[in-house]
């Protein structure tokens, strides 16, 4: 069994966003962020975003860092026991 995940990315100029796709999966592109999304960023956090998008797909990641995943509701890290 295969176990490597591809991801490809590709920018898209009519929708002015950045797509993200796993081709191991059936469906198109997993997220399109738009560039008045990263525009509101600073370059750090708009790749931190990004990077957070790409690392939280591999399961073996959530492990690795579940002491830094945030709340639900985005607003705090969750205590870490």
């Amino acid at each position: 069994m295969n176990h490597l995940k591809r991801i490809e990315f590709a920018y898209d100029p009519e929708q002015e966003a950045i797509l993200i796709r796993f081709p191991d999966r059936l469906s198109t592109f997993s997220y399109a962020i738009k560039n008045e999304t990263l525009r509101q960023m600073t370059f750090e956090r708009a790749a931190v975003f990004i990077g957070e998008k790409v690392l939280l797909q591999y399961p073996v990641y959530h492990e690795m860092f579940k002491d830094y995943l945030w709340t639900e509701d985005g607003t705090k890290p969750p205590a870490k026991s």
